[in-house]
């Protein structure tokens, strides 16, 4: 989990600001590329369903993780 949150999470969070202007198309597009990230790091199976791979990771959903950065500056 580790090497997740080094390499794409703290890439996400430093472009949220940015990213939250972006259309949903582009917002769509970072999905897969944070998934990919969180079954890599806790070891999961390509076929597990992506809200038991979060929630088994403890990492909310690319979409509410935005709105609280957001919020929070």
């Amino acid at each position: 989990m580790r090497t997740y949150k080094s390499l794409v999470l703290s890439i996400i969070n430093y472009n949220a600001i940015i990213y939250g202007a972006a259309p949903n198309s582009i917002l769509n597009s970072l999905n897969p590329i944070q998934n990919q990230g969180i079954r890599l790091s806790i070891s999961v199976f390509r076929t597990s369903p992506i809200s038991s791979v979060l929630c088994e990771a403890n990492k909310p959903p690319l979409n509410i993780r935005h709105n609280r950065l957001i919020h929070k500056f």
